[in-house]
């Protein structure tokens, strides 16, 4: 019939106190707003010393795993299988868990980055294969201030 619709689309980011079941901090923005900016200029300033922070694996990005251990952030990721070359070569082995140094990567804007941050340049993250009910395994990162080189 030639009727147009107009689709309204958004992104929400809520920050979580999860042994309180309680959102701490919530925003909102448009859909084509980048997480990783969104996640720092937003909610970044809610986080404490010593918290964990627990992000999917669209998030899976040097610069939040650089900053979570500069600030003495625990950080939980669900790592892609297809990332940092050292956590892909994980993936296929035995182990359920494996200590992996990742190092900065030199695309883009990452190197310049952790400069002007003052992130580590590498870092070591604790690797691990979670088992859903389903049998699945997920490949998850985990990483804080005391696994620095």
């Amino acid at each position: 019939n030639g009727e147009k619709f107009a689709v309204v689309q958004a992104l929400g980011m809520v920050l979580s106190d999860w042994p309180n079941e309680i959102g701490v901090k919530g925003a909102i923005a448009p859909s084509h707003r980048a997480e990783k900016s969104w996640l720092f200029n937003e909610l970044w300033s809610e986080l404490k010393a010593g918290e964990g922070l627990v992000v999917d694996r669209q998030s899976a990005d040097y610069s939040i795993v650089g900053q979570a251990v500069r600030d003495n952030l625990d950080v939980i990721i669900r790592w892609p299988r297809q990332s940092f070359k050292a956590v892909m070569g994980f993936f296929p082995r035995p182990d359920q868990e494996k200590l992996v140094t990742l190092t900065v990567p030199h695309r883009r804007r990452t190197p310049k980055y952790v400069t002007e941050q003052n992130l580590p340049e590498t870092m070591e993250v604790r690797g691990l294969k979670v088992k859903l009910e389903s049998g699945e395994l997920k490949p998850t990162m985990t990483a804080s201030k005391t696994a620095l080189h």
